[in-house]
């Protein structure tokens, strides 16, 4: 999976993720829970590929940036 399909899966699943520095943040705002089991292997993935991800959301940041999150 590259960083634009896990981004998309993420968002799909009612995520959004976005840079705060060079920290990656995600904010659930979806009103169902998505499977843990495959929001946790999704979000290891955005862990393990953090550089590449940083460097994706740079190209497609959005001036209007979630204001309470989690850090990966």
């Amino acid at each position: 999976m590259n960083v634009t399909e896990l981004v998309s899966e993420l968002k799909v699943y009612g995520y959004d993720i976005y840079l705060d520095g060079e920290n990656i943040r995600y904010k659930f705002h979806a009103l169902v829970e998505p499977p843990k089991e495959r929001i946790e292997v999704l979000l290891d993935s955005l862990r393990r590929n953090k550089p590449e991800v940083i460097l994706y959301l740079r190209a497609n940041e959005r001036p209007d940036k979630a204001l309470s999150s989690h850090e990966t």
